[in-house]
This record gives structure tokens, C-alpha cells and sequence, in this order.
């Protein structure tokens, strides 16, 4: 059986780290509130202190549907190999749950993040989130975010995740509805692992396989000759 290219399509994988990494761009050391630079934005939740405040990226999906009734597109690789692709639509809601260590601390951070969702496009340095989203996925993938609409996930508390007994950690948060698509195209691995060598035989030997190719190109016929060496080909299907 033929061995995949790539383990499985990376569609939720994309998204996520699309956004943890485009968030990264603003929440640097070039932010202009100190308390606020360099932030934790993973999509793993904070369980140190020296990681609040913090922003936790989770992405929730509502629909995946193939782009069209019996949808099939053609589309070349990276080795300008011509196969068929299926292309696959998703929507859902992409939520950015703010956490700190105390009320203000929680509203400064959650009024950063409105203010990049809302204004973030009329600021070089909060544009970056943004220019970074479409121009961080491939060409067989879209990501469309939706922000004139933001949705609050409310407030809470909860105890600190490292056993203080008079502490309490506060989150909030807002979520956007989100929309894309993906393709099944296979960009990475090595073809040449499916077939190594190549040796052809014809019905005769000859001593000079360059000069006998250039005769029988020359003579344009095609009687059979030795071939010996190594190639590679691609295997797209098990029939191929």
C-alpha cells in the first residue's frame, strides 16, 4: 500500500495557528501599553501567574461542506502535476478568551482586544493581525474573518490554577463568526520514495546505451534497447 505524502489535511490546525501567530504580531514588544507587551496568546490556557495576562485562541466550528454538489476542481502541485482536488467550505466562530489576574486588569485587556477586532485595520501596528491572517495560508486554503459583529462570552472567575487560597483568576472574552475553505491538495513529502529505481530491458545489449538512444532517436524508430539508472515518479493513485 502506498504511503501518504501527509499524515491528514490541516484545516482546524490552520486556523488556530494562523490566528495565535497573527495575534503575536500586535501583542509584541511594540505594543504601546508595557503591561501588555510580549502577551502569552496560545491555545493552551495559562497555568503559571507569570503567564496572565493572557489571550486563549479556540476555534468552533459549525459547518464543513463541500463547496459544491459533486465538486471536483484541477489543480497543479508543486511539481506541476496535474490531480483533482475536492474543495471543502467551513464556518464557525473563532473565540479570543481574555484572562488576568484581577477586574481592571481584565477590562484593559479585553478593551485591547475590541480595539483590534473593531479599529485594528486603521492602525499600522494592529493592521498587522490582520494582513498577517490573509497572507499567512497557503494557496489551497481561505480564511475570512467577520468583525463588525463581536459576541461577548461574559464574565468569570475562578480559583488560580497554582493553588493560591486568596487569589482568583478573571476571565472574558468576545468571539467573530469566521469562513473559509480548504482543499484535499497533498503539498509536502517526498515522491521519490514511491519508486526508486527504474531498469527496462529490451531484447538485445549494447555496450553504449547513449550512442544506440541517439541512433534510434536519429533514425526515429523504435526498436528496443537497454535502459539503466534511477528515476522518480509520482504514484497519485494505488492503479497509477
Amino acid at each position: 500500500m502506498a504511503r501518504r505524502l501527509e499524515p491528514s489535511v490541516q484545516y482546524r490546525r490552520l486556523i488556530k495557528r494562523t490566528l495565535v501567530s497573527s495575534l503575536r504580531t500586535v501583542f509584541s514588544d511594540q505594543y504601546p501599553d508595557p503591561q501588555l507587551q510580549n502577551l502569552y496568546i496560545s491555545v493552551d490556557h495559562p497555568l503559571k501567574r507569570e503567564q496572565f495576562p493572557s489571550v486563549i485562541v479556540s476555534y468552533e466550528e459549525s459547518v464543513v461542506k463541500n463547496a459544491g454538489v459533486g465538486h471536483i476542481e484541477e489543480l497543479q502541485d508543486d511539481r506541476f502535476l496535474t490531480i483533482q482536488a475536492k474543495h471543502f467550505m467551513f464556518e464557525g466562530r473563532i473565540k479570543f478568551q481574555c484572562y488576568a489576574l484581577s477586574p481592571l486588569d481584565l477590562d484593559i485587556l479585553s478593551d485591547s482586544v475590541v480595539e483590534l477586532l473593531a479599529f485594528g485595520r486603521l492602525d499600522n501596528l494592529m493592521n498587522k493581525f490582520f494582513d498577517s491572517v490573509f497572507s499567512g495560508v497557503p494557496d489551497t486554503a481561505q480564511i475570512s474573518l467577520h468583525s463588525d459583529y463581536l459576541t461577548p462570552l461574559g464574565d468569570s472567575s475562578m480559583s488560580t490554577f497554582w493553588g493560591s487560597e486568596d487569589g482568583l483568576v478573571y476571565q472574558g472574552g468576545y468571539s467573530i463568526s469566521c469562513s473559509g475553505g480548504f482543499y484535499n491538495v497533498i503539498k509536502e513529502g517526498d515522491v521519490a520514495n514511491y519508486i526508486e529505481d527504474i531498469i527496462v530491458y529490451g531484447s538485445q545489449p549494447y555496450t553504449n546505451e547513449e550512442e544506440k538512444l541517439l541512433e534510434l532517436v536519429g533514425n526515429f524508430t523504435l526498436d528496443p534497447f537497454y535502459v539503466h539508472g534511477r528515476a522518480s515518479a509520482s504514484a497519485l493513485s494505488e492503479s497509477s
